[in-house]
């Protein structure tokens, strides 16, 4: 069966990376159809999208068999729309480019461009009049593989864009998200004496476990090399427990 939440708290446009607003842009009239969708493909199996943006601002995010919802203004949508159309060039990259920028980097570098058992991602962008999509195979591991990839890097961005959503309607809405932010901040004061701000745009990813347990990651992008080497910052929470924390300095490696 599926279950439905409904998050009341309506979403700031946390987004990945910070963009200005650009010119707007027409959306479609029916608020049924999806404007924005993320999907993860996994062995080749598509399940519903993992996240999908409405016109009228309300959004679904995947969970097991069932969704949690929250909600972004209609002005936050037009944002979003033209950040992943312009700022992450959406509505230019191919994917057909980005397969052969990462072929071109595996015969310089000697590194394979496909992992195994690795998932696809799919980026699907909705105006009145156009329709884009966008696919990539294992983005946020080959980006961190192939830095120089340029387009594959706008794809990542999207997707952690889209990802950074996700994770704010998963930890309960945008207060909650503040919560956990400002708590990281703390415990990374009280364990590693480290002062790092950390805000909810940089919050990537929420799982919660049946026993309460919770688990919340934030990137930090690097000030030289952006989100393909960020700080990873993860918070663990178990009831009746002190948090605790988990930090990667350097961000993920994958040679």
């Amino acid at each position: 069966m599926t279950s439905l939440f409904k998050i009341a708290t309506a979403l700031l446009l946390f987004v990945g990376v910070p963009c200005a607003a650009g010119q707007s842009i027409e959306l479609p009239a029916d608020p049924t159809i999806p404007v924005v969708e993320l999907w993860y493909v996994d062995q080749g199996q598509v399940r519903e999208p993992e996240v999908a943006v409405f016109a009228n601002g309300r959004v679904r995010v995947n969970v097991g068999e069932g969704a949690l919802w929250g909600e972004l203004t209609v002005e936050q949508v037009q944002n979003l729309v033209s950040c992943l159309l312009k700022q992450d060039g959406i509505q230019v990259i191919r994917t057909e480019t980005i397969q052969q920028e990462l072929e071109a980097a595996s015969q310089r570098t000697g590194l394979s461009c496909v992992i195994e058992r690795a998932g696809d991602t799919i980026i699907r962008v909705r105006t009145a009049t156009e329709i884009y999509r966008v696919d990539g195979h294992a983005v946020g591991l080959l980006s961190t593989r192939f830095p120089d990839c340029g387009c594959l890097q706008r794809l990542y961005s999207a997707q952690c864009r889209l990802e950074n959503i996700r994770a704010i309607v998963m930890a309960g809405g945008l207060e909650s998200a503040k919560r956990l932010a400002k708590l990281a901040e703390q415990q990374l004061q009280a364990d590693f004496n480290e002062t790092v701000v950390v805000t909810p745009a940089q919050l990537s990813m929420v799982r919660t476990l049946a026993d309460g347990t919770r688990f919340s990651q934030f990137l930090i992008p690097s000030p030289t090399k952006g989100l393909s080497n960020a700080k990873i910052i993860t918070v663990f929470e178990s009831p009746g427990e002190v948090p605790r924390i988990g930090v990667l300095p350097d961000g993920p490696t994958y040679q």
